[in-house]
């Protein structure tokens, strides 16, 4: 089953969920998931950046320009890979992907909630306690997770 499939299935299920369809991305995958994606958002980020302080005059003393590029890059980052694809680079590495609490595709609201809760502090590291659970995932009720791929399906 291609990654595509595996999330078309978990968008289409008229039934409730099959639990043995995923599982719950352990704390290993969901840093390896961090490190990989905060690295790619830290090389478009600069790069954003460069690109702005030569076209539009700017240096790195205006810190709003800089944090504003951050935004820009961060959050359509996070919202389209996760709404469109279910995961971003570094879940598709891992081959995690996110789904509400249901085990359904999640909502454009609930990846939007759950990319700005993200900007809570500390929140990077909720998911090394307990069942790797973060608190952008409570608070958007999704889940990342391991899908289960079956040819029976």
């Amino acid at each position: 089953m291609e990654d595509n499939d595996i999330l078309d299935h978990a968008a289409n299920r008229e039934t409730d969920p099959d639990e043995d369809f995923f599982e719950l991305a352990g704390a290993g995958k969901r840093l390896m998931n961090y490190l990989i994606d905060t690295s790619i958002i830290y090389m478009l980020w600069h790069l954003a950046l460069m690109a702005t302080f030569y076209f539009f005059n700017k240096t790195e003393q205006d810190i709003g320009t800089v944090y504003l590029v951050l935004f820009s890059v961060y959050l359509p980052y996070y919202i389209f890979l996760e709404y469109l694809k279910g995961k971003t680079v570094g879940k598709m590495i891992t081959g995690t992907q996110v789904l509400d609490e249901d085990g359904y595709k999640a909502s454009f609201g609930r990846i939007v909630l759950r990319t700005v809760c993200r900007f809570i502090p500390f929140e990077a590291v909720s998911f090394l306690f307990g069942d790797a659970v973060g608190w952008h995932d409570l608070l958007s009720k999704t889940r990342v997770v391991v899908p289960h791929v079956n040819d029976d399906q």
